[in-house]
């Protein structure tokens, strides 16, 4: 009795298979240059070949008809594998699902739209597209299947979005998505280096605008040119002592970093480094500290006082330039000279301390300090550069000493409340009074 039910019950589920086997029937149907497997009891179709491998641009349908019978298109297959002619193409909310390979060996395509609805790019879904440069992956999207974009030289840009839970982290992200290039994953709100690691290369989480926090392991020794530019979301970050230097450009446009510790490993702060860190209120630079390079805090708006180590040699072309909140700052012995629009627009600088050291004032070095009251200029100084104090609107005196030689055009125009420039007698570029109103030009 007991052989006869178990017999009959997987004859049952046999039946019950049978029928939906036969009720769920797959329908290959061409229409145009596409060809379906269309699914009758779902009415969904899944676009499974393009024919017209040298179409250029493609717009796929939403829908397809079949004996009066409406079949919503929600998948594509490897349908436009080797359309290598293929600029362009809209695919419809009505999509899900992008097969693999589906777009492998498009290599003119450059750019795609993936909409909102889809939730899974699959295995080599974009490989070999050699014209890709940049994608955008919506939050819908919960699965991405291996090798995805290899094979995508062009490919600088994947975006994210950071509240994604399977993109929670740089770590996972490339994990997900599998590149061999450098490509920029953007989007990321936490990052996490594994202690392999031992340089962060050139520009390698450049965008990553939603990057809030990031822990640089000892085991990295450099970071590379760019390397954290436009991180407007990195609020501070902590440099271990393993690194030696911050390439240029390596926190430019840092809008929201409020501090960072410079380990005393470093000896060289690159071209650009801070530059539009606006939220950037003291730093201090260590001893080991040699070089400012050009641009360094170049609009550091927020930047109110720095001291500057007795290491550094010089001030380099507008290092300080737009730090509109800096009031004071002490140069030390060791600078010789202030570079080229080294505190241009620093608006709210009322005294700076010039040490005998320098020899130069470099061109547009305090233009538009309209703070600044007075200045002492010291015997070392043999040159002042064009526009050295123009718009200095608050000057009230001045006095040039006799070691300068040089004086470039349109030192002091626009000073309103400049009174009186004294000069040396003895100097013999002063020697009348002729030479002295052609030589210091005022308006």
């Amino acid at each position: 009795m007991k052989h006869l039910f178990t017999f009959r019950f997987a004859f049952f589920v046999l039946f019950l298979l049978w029928g939906w086997a036969v009720h769920a029937e797959f329908i290959t149907y061409t229409d145009g240059d596409f060809k379906y497997s269309l699914n009758s009891e779902t009415k969904c179709a899944h676009a499974l070949m393009y024919i017209n491998k040298d179409i250029k641009k493609v717009t796929i349908p939403e829908s397809v008809t079949y004996k009066g019978q409406k079949y919503v298109v929600t998948s594509l297959g490897s349908c436009f594998e080797d359309c290598s002619s293929l600029i362009s193409i809209d695919i419809p909310s009505s999509v899900t699902e992008i097969g693999g390979g589906c777009f492998s060996g498009c290599t003119s395509l450059a750019s795609i739209d993936i909409p909102s609805s889809v939730t899974s790019l699959r295995f080599n879904c974009f490989w070999g597209c050699s014209s890709l440069v940049s994608i955008d992956i919506p939050s819908s999207v919960t699965r991405i299947d291996g090798n995805c974009f290899m094979g995508c030289p062009s490919l600088s840009t994947i975006s994210v979005d950071a509240d994604n839970p399977i993109f929670d982290s740089r770590e996972n992200c490339n994990a997900i998505i599998e590149t061999d290039t450098n490509t920029m994953i953007t989007g990321c709100k936490e990052t996490v280096i594994p202690t392999s690691v031992t340089e962060l290369g050139e520009f390698c989480f450049k965008g990553c605008s939603s990057l809030v926090s990031i822990d640089i392991p000892s085991s990295v020794t450099e970071l590379g040119e760019g390397c954290f530019s436009g991180c407007s979301s990195l609020v501070s970050i902590d440099i271990p002592s393993s690194v030696t230097e911050l390439g240029e450009f390596c926190f430019t446009g840092c809008s929201s970093l409020v501090s960072v510790d410079i380990p005393s490993s470093v000896t060289s702060l690159g071209w650009s480094c801070f530059n539009g860190c606006s939220s950037l209120v003291s730093i201090d630079i260590p001893s080991s500290v040699t070089e400012l390079g050009e641009d360094c805090f170049l609009g550091c708006s927020s930047l109110v006082s720095i001291d500057i180590p007795s290491s550094v040699t010089s001030l380099e072309s507008r290092c300080f330039e737009g730090c509109s909140s800096l009031v004071s700052i002490d140069i030390p012995s060791s600078v010789t000279s202030l570079g080229y629009s080294c505190f241009e627009d620093c608006s709210s600088l009322v005294s700076i301390d010039i040490p005998s050291s320098v020899t130069s004032l470099g061109g547009g070095c305090f233009r538009g300090c309209t703070s600044l009251v007075s200045i002492d200029i010291p015997s070392s100084v043999t040159s002042i550069g064009v526009d050295c104090f123009r718009g200095c609107t608050s000057l009230v005196s001045i006095d040039i000493p006799s070691s300068v030689t040089s004086i470039g055009g349109n030192c002091f125009m626009y000073c309103p409340s400049l009174s009186t420039i004294s000069v040396n007698v003895d100097n013999p570029i002063f020697d009348s009074r002729e030479n002295c109103n052609a030589i210091i030009e005022t308006d």
